[in-house]
């Protein structure tokens, strides 16, 4: 989306089975791609399908990607974006 508030939380429909969901949150497109666990991306694992970025700032634009947590393995997401209205 290009009309994302300040104050816009992300939500996600979590994968069949998950069991907690990784989320990876940042300016570049590459990084948000490319991040680990041990990257500045990075924003921790949660059990719910809600996550709120802070300091959203006017004009720009985020990307982000969430891992599905399975029992026995992780599922890569995809990368997406939006820009701050």
């Amino acid at each position: 989306t290009t009309t994302a508030k300040e104050n816009a939380d992300l939500m996600w429909l979590t994968a069949y089975k998950s069991v907690a969901n990784e989320v990876y949150f940042g300016v570049t497109l590459l990084d948000v791609e490319k991040a680990t666990k041990q990257s500045s991306e990075y924003k921790g694992t949660q059990k719910n399908n809600i996550y709120t970025p802070l300091d959203l700032e006017s004009g720009k634009t985020y990307f982000w990607r969430i891992d599905s947590v399975l029992n026995e393995s992780t599922v890569k997401g995809e990368v997406f974006e939006f820009t701050v209205k």
